[in-house]
């Protein structure tokens, strides 16, 4: 159990998972008063998710262990990314019913191939300490050259959370502008 706490407090001061949820929430908000879903129960409900989410993410990290072997690492990773993806999408949702338009998907596919080998790269680094460098093969060759540099791996793991909410938060500000726009001229 201390383990589980340990890694919940661990997910909390992680700068990204903290500035990507307070965006989320900040923007969110603006957007539904500005666009006239301002009831209360839906602000706070929106609001909340991120609690979820941190529990959610402490759970699969402590499943996943403190040396998990490579499936299990990138799973792990990879559901908690795709969770992250879609509680940003149903807190908008509840903010100002809004719905991802197919670009916006496409970028999170887009997105979350990246983030796959950018979790396999920093699991190749973190647990097999550089093997990925011996390797043969020329994908994991070319991951090894990309990521290598310090600029291109953070690079990577910042685009990899914040291009999905400036995706939702363009689409959705657009969307509900053309609905505006709609329900004036009837």
């Amino acid at each position: 159990m201390n383990n589980f706490f340990t890694i919940l407090f661990g997910v909390v001061k992680t700068p990204s998972f903290l500035i990507l949820y307070v965006a989320a929430i900040i923007l969110g908000i603006i957007l539904a008063i500005k666009n006239g879903y301002n009831e209360k129960s839906s602000l706070i409900a929106g609001s909340l998710i991120p609690i979820g989410i941190l529990v959610i993410d402490a759970v699969l990290l402590t499943w996943a262990g403190e040396y998990p072997d490579v499936n299990k690492y990138l799973i792990v990773k990879m559901v908690i990314f795709i969770i992250q993806l879609i509680s940003i999408g149903a807190m908008f949702n509840i903010y100002s019913k809004y719905h991802p338009s197919n670009w916006v998907i496409t970028v999170f596919i887009i997105v979350s191939v990246v983030f796959l080998a950018y979790s396999y790269y920093v699991y190749q680094i973190t647990y097999k300490l550089g093997s990925l460098f011996g390797n043969k093969s020329i994908l994991l060759k070319s991951l090894g050259k990309f990521f290598n540099n310090t600029r291109s791996l953070k690079f990577t793991g910042l685009a990899c959370t914040y291009i999905p909410l400036i995706a939702v938060v363009i689409d959705s500000y657009l969307t509900d502008k053309v609905v505006n726009k709609e329900l004036k001229r009837m």
